[in-house]
């Protein structure tokens, strides 16, 4: 109305942006772009860089902290604005057998949890991961205790058994353990054993210790950062998690989880189980309340 100037910045993932692109290649929009680097983030006319509302300058060493935290493949679109990201190829790129498996056991007072990922058991695709975490921290401490994985097809009865000795051989009874999230119904057979889900798995677990179970089985929901995109939620947290040192921590028993983080590249594949399985139990700190202010400045940035 006034011909003055319409700004937009973006990051261009998780969407569709060729039609823009294309746009912009067009002459239909101007496309201004600057990489992450010093010289982009000290303004015209100043010598000094820009700062966080904390104070931190935005300098090569924040630069660094930023790349550092954001997962390698998203790297060109998050940090520098490209258009396009890297080519798929190990995920969790952060992830070292040197450095975060470790027979180390958690310090101080944690909580304990469980999350279990329903499959056929083909493909090892039903898995339960058992987990310390202390909160007290600016960043949770992980320590990945024990894991149950299916050799094959499975009944429910059979996962309960297998989830009951795991907690039994690292002494830990249901009653003690804070929180419990497992996968949404899973019906990819029509057989006896073609359907999973936490309602069944509760029922077969109290025959088996003889009460009601409390905690809970939580399903994992869906709404706010939960749906689409949960999958990139939790996969940034974990490796956020992994490059703070002495953060994350495996323990040498979890050999499926070992595997999948080696070689899981974020496809729908038998590497995803022991991932979700994870993710599931790390659900009420991936998506705490207050995760948006406890993220660290890549989130400011990009």
């Amino acid at each position: 109305r006034t011909n003055g100037v319409l700004l937009m910045t973006l990051t261009p993932i998780n969407r569709p942006t060729d039609w823009l692109r294309d746009l912009a290649e067009a002459g239909g929009i101007s496309d201004h772009h600057f990489r992450l680097c010093p010289e982009n983030l000290i303004p015209v006319g100043d010598t000094q860089p820009l700062c966080l509302r904390d104070g931190t300058p935005m300098d090569q060493a924040w630069i660094d902290m930023v790349v550092g935290s954001t997962l390698p493949h998203e790297i060109p679109v998050v940090c520098h604005g490209e258009w396009e990201l890297r080519t798929m190829g190990r995920y969790f790129e952060a992830f070292s057998d040197v450095e975060h498996v470790t027979d180390t056991p958690p310090r101080g007072t944690c909580k304990l949890v469980l999350g279990i990922d329903h499959g056929g058991g083909a493909d090892h695709s039903q898995v339960a991961y058992l987990a310390a975490v202390t909160t007290a921290a600016d960043w949770e401490r992980i320590w990945v205790l024990d894991e149950y994985v299916s050799e094959g097809m499975t009944t429910t009865g059979q996962d309960a058994d297998s989830i009951t000795k795991m907690l039994a051989r690292n002494g830990v009874r249901w009653h003690e353990l804070d929180y419990v999230h497992g996968d949404r119904t899973w019906t990819g057979r029509k057989s006896a054993h073609g359907r999973k889900s936490n309602a069944l798995l509760t029922r077969a677990l109290e025959a088996r210790l003889g009460g009601e179970l409390q905690p809970a089985i939580r399903t994992v929901k869906r709404g706010h950062g939960r749906g689409r995109g949960s999958v990139e939620t939790g996969g940034r947290y974990l490796h956020q998690t992994m490059v703070r040192p002495g953060h994350f921590h495996v323990s040498p028993r979890c050999t499926r989880l070992i595997e999948s983080l080696n070689r899981w590249d974020f496809a729908d594949n038998e590497w995803k189980h022991a991932i979700d399985g994870l993710r599931y139990a790390l659900d009420p700190f991936i998506f705490a309340p207050n995760r948006s202010s406890a993220a660290p400045p890549v989130y400011l940035y990009g």
